[in-house]
């Protein structure tokens, strides 16, 4: 698996941990909706506004709710497309046709594992906050509001685990590729120094040779 690959998961985990603050701004708008609805059917009652400000108030409330859910669409649909981006580059990463060994291919057991985990916690905070939404009494909604805090605790964990995974693997494989380069220069240092050391050789033979002929030419 390419280091590229490993980039990509990165930017990934980034995303889940985006993924989780953009679950409590939906929430936000939901609760302020949810509020403006209820201003809108108290506003009859009340006693202490005339009909025209009535009028005015309700509209006010009515474009306020528009707005919001207006809002509230726009950021699913964002979260929609951002989701299936993520998914089809995990997958990508997951299922790639790149050769692995075996410390990549562990690297992936362990990134698919987590990535099974965090999607089976979703799904458990989600339908706890499906429950939250139709909770009756104080304690029921304190109890199940505490589930979903540790559910996204225990999230926000995995996320970090994840993270560290990929950073361990990219200083493995940049360490490899320093180690690499490393011999690589200390191979093409020797071939250099044995190239001078032939080359000395042949320089001193050439010498002794010449020495040679001129003994000869002297005795004649």
């Amino acid at each position: 698996m390419e280091i590229s690959s490993i980039n990509g998961a990165n930017a990934q985990v980034r995303q889940m941990g985006i993924n989780q603050a953009t679950d409590s701004y939906s929430r936000n708008i939901q609760n302020q909706i949810a509020n403006a609805q209820k201003q809108l059917q108290e506003l009859s009652s009340n006693k202490d506004m005339t009909q025209e400000e009535k009028m005015t108030k309700r509209q006010e409330l009515q474009q306020q709710i528009s707005d919001l859910n207006m809002q509230l669409r726009q950021h699913q649909t964002e979260q929609r497309r951002e989701k299936q981006q993520k998914q089809s580059s995990f997958d990508d990463m997951i299922g790639g046709n790149q050769k692995t060994g075996a410390a990549d291919t562990g690297v992936i057991i362990s990134l698919s594992t987590t990535k099974e985990q965090i999607a089976g916690m979703k799904k458990v905070r989600t339908d706890l906050q499906g429950k939250l939404r139709t909770a009756q009494t104080e304690e029921e909604k304190a109890d199940l509001q505490e589930k979903i805090d540790n559910i996204t605790q225990n999230i926000g964990d995995k996320v970090k685990e994840t993270q560290d995974t990929i950073s361990d693997y990219q200083k493995a494989e940049q360490d490899k590729a320093d180690k690499t380069l490393d011999k690589k220069e200390d191979e093409k240092e020797n071939e250099t120094n044995v190239g001078s050391e032939e080359e000395k050789g042949s320089v001193e033979v050439k010498s002794a040779e010449s020495a040679n002929t001129d003994v000869e030419l002297q005795k004649e």
